[in-house]
C-alpha cells in the first residue's frame, strides 16, 4: 500500500500546475518557483527515507503496485536532492550578480559566512544536539568521535548529514575562490575545479552519494552566469533539450556506468537542466508544496526525529511493516509539528 503515498504527492504536484503552451513562463525560476519545485522533492525525500526504517522493520513489496512505485523511488535514487543544490547554485550567483559588484562578488561574497556558511551550521548543530537528546532518552549509545564529528556533518548521530556537509563545503568554496579571484567568470570556472578536486579527496573516504551530485551546485552558477545565452537555448530547442536529456538519464540509469563519481554528476547537471526547461512550459502553484520548500532545511535535517522514535518506541516491528503508510503518515505529522515548533523558536513566524 506503499503507492498510496506517492498518489497523494502525485495528487498534491497536478492540484495547481499550468501551462504555458504558446509561450514560456518568465517567472519558471524565480524564488517561488523554485521553492515548488523544491518542496515536490523534499517530499520524494521524506518518503525514501521513511522506506529506510519500513525496509528495516521487515516489509517485503509483494503489491505490484508497490514494486512499480519504489522501483522508480529506487531509479531517481541521489537525483532527487539535484535541485536543492542547483538552485542553492543559482541563487548564490544571482545575488552576486545583484550585489555592489567590485570585480568579484564585492558585497555579497564577503558577507557570505554570515549570511549562509554560519546560519546553516548554527541551525545543523541545533538539530544535532536534539538528536544527541533523542538518543540519550531511547538509550541508543554514541561514540565519542562520532558526536564530535557530527557537528560538521562529517558523521552522525541520526540525522542525515551529507548533503549538509556538501553545502558547506559548496558555500566554503564559493567564498574562497570568489574572494581570490575577482573576475566572477574565473570564479565560476575555479570553484568548479575546486569542487572537482574535493569530489575526488572524498571519493576515497566517504560512499558515493557524498560526491555524485554536488556539481549541480556549479552546474546552478554557471546557469546564472549564462542566462539569457541559455535560455534562448532552451526556449529555441525545447523539444529536442527535453529528448535529447532525457535519453542521456535513461541511458546512463540503464548502463551504471561510472568513474570517480563524474557520469553520475553529468547525469545530475542533465537532470537539473531537464527540470529548469519543463519549468518554463509547466507552473505549479501549490501553497502546500510551496510551504514545503521554503521549509526545506528543517523539513529535511528533522524529519528523521520521528521515524526514530516510532521505530524505536513500537515494540513489535510487525505493526510498521503491517501499516508501514500508518508509519509515513505519522511520522510526516510529527515532522510538521517539529517544523512549526522550529519555526516558532527559531525564527519565530508562524
Amino acid at each position: 500500500m506503499l503507492f498510496i503515498c506517492y498518489l497523494i504527492l502525485l495528487s498534491l504536484i497536478l492540484y495547481g500546475i499550468q501551462f504555458n503552451r504558446n509561450g514560456f513562463f518568465t517567472d519558471y525560476i524565480t524564488k517561488e518557483q523554485c521553492n515548488n519545485i523544491k518542496g515536490i522533492f523534499i517530499l520524494l525525500v521524506f518518503i525514501s527515507h521513511s522506506l529506510q526504517y519500513i525496509d528495516k522493520a521487515g516489509y517485503v513489496n509483494d503489491n505490484i503496485l508497490d514494486v512499480i512505485f519504489t522501483k522508480c523511488s529506487s531509479v531517481m535514487g541521489q537525483l532527487i536532492v539535484v535541485m536543492f543544490l542547483f538552485y542553492s547554485g543559482f541563487g548564490i550567483m544571482e545575488s552576486v550578480k545583484r550585489s555592489d559588484f567590485d570585480g568579484g562578488g564585492g558585497g555579497y561574497i564577503k558577507s557570505l559566512p554570515s549570511r549562509r556558511l554560519w546560519p546553516t551550521l548554527r541551525n545543523f548543530d541545533i538539530a544535532v544536539i536534539c538528536f544527541i537528546i533523542l538518543n540519550v532518552l531511547l538509550g541508543i549509545k554514541m561514540e565519542v568521535n562520532q558526536v564530535i564529528f557530527s557537528f560538521i556533518g562529517w558523521d552522525s548521530v541520526g540525522n542525515s548529514n551529507w548533503y549538509i556537509f556538501d553545502i558547506l563545503l559548496c558555500y566554503s568554496s564559493t567564498y574562497i575562490t570568489f574572494s581570490i579571484c575577482k573576475d566572477r567568470k574565473k570564479a565560476v570556472l575555479l570553484n568548479t575545479l575546486l569542487l572537482v578536486s574535493l569530489m575526488a579527496i572524498i571519493y576515497f573516504v566517504k560512499p558515493f552519494w557524498w560526491y555524485d551530485t554536488i556539481l549541480s551546485y556549479s552546474a546552478g552558477m554557471i546557469y546564472s552566469f549564462n542566462k539569457s545565452r541559455v535560455e534562448r537555448i532552451l526556449q529555441n530547442r525545447f523539444f529536442v533539450v527535453l529528448s535529447t536529456s532525457s535519453m542521456i538519464i535513461i541511458l546512463l540509469e540503464l548502463t551504471h556506468v561510472d568513474y570517480l563519481g563524474i557520469v553520475h554528476n553529468v547525469e545530475s547537471v542533465v537532470f537539473a537542466l531537464l527540470v529548469v526547461t519543463l519549468t518554463m512550459k509547466v507552473k505549479n502553484n501549490n501553497k502546500y508544496l510551496n510551504w514545503c520548500g521554503r521549509n526545506l532545511f528543517s523539513m529535511y535535517i528533522y524529519q528523521r526525529i520521528p521515524m526514530i522514535l516510532l521505530f524505536t518506541l513500537v515494540s513489535k516491528k510487525s505493526v510498521i511493516f503491517t501499516y508501514p503508510v500508518l508509519f509515513i503518515l505519522l511520522s510526516f505529522v510529527g515532522t510538521l509539528l517539529i517544523v512549526a515548533i522550529y519555526n516558532k523558536v527559531v525564527f519565530n513566524k508562524k
